[in-house]
């Protein structure tokens, strides 16, 4: 079996403390002992401790871009593209939840969660979308309401990947996926209509 890079291993071990100590509250030395390298080791991949979360950070989102790149082939006209992001996101941070916690754990949880909405409101960018009510007509939104309901879900959709962290990650990801489309549906009521998804023309 071929060792692991140096780099690698730091950022394997960075994870491993997180989910340990459930804070970034440890020192260099502690991370360089645990990753089994030599200081110069870890200067000639990071800048510095707080670049090992950027570097992880970095990865963690392209991956999920990477996920979500594979739906654009297989998506009809009509899906909804709501639900397929929303539901690759689950699956994913699922497959990753080590690195998941360990962000949400790091000094930059903040920053992460941010981008993490968003990469999600970006790749909502990549389609022209229409909002759906529960009858199978269009919701008539501006493009600015659009905007929100957007965003409103993108930042939905991490809330519950955080909070399903929170809980040890306990359900499966088809219970969150299912949880979160009866929530979505209660919660963005407009009059008579009730929120359904966002399709792609």
């Amino acid at each position: 079996m071929r060792a692991r890079p140096g780099r690698q291993r730091i950022i394997d071990a960075y994870v491993e403390l997180l989910g340990e100590r459930g804070s970034a509250d440890f020192p260099l030395k502690l991370l360089i002992s645990r990753a089994d390298v030599h200081h110069t080791t870890f200067y000639n991949n990071f800048r510095d401790f707080d670049d090992v979360a950027e570097q992880l950070m970095e990865e963690f989102l392209q991956a999920a871009r990477s996920v979500w790149e594979q739906l654009h082939g297989m998506r009809s006209v009509s899906a909804e593209v709501s639900s397929d992001v929303s539901s690759a996101s689950i699956s994913f941070v699922s497959e990753h939840r080590e690195a998941f916690y360990a962000l949400l754990a790091s000094d930059l949880a903040g920053e992460f969660k941010q981008r993490w909405i968003q990469a999600i409101e970006d790749e909502f960018a990549l389609y022209e979308l229409v909002l759906y009510s529960s009858d199978g007509s269009p919701a008539n939104l501006t493009p600015t309401e659009l905007g929100y309901h957007i965003h409103a879900l993108a930042y939905c959709t991490v809330a519950f990947l955080e909070r399903w962290c929170e809980g040890g990650f306990a359900e499966t990801p088809q219970e969150i996926i299912a949880l979160m489309k009866r929530c979505m549906n209660l919660s963005t009521e407009k009059g008579e209509m009730r929120y359904v998804g966002l399709f792609a023309r």
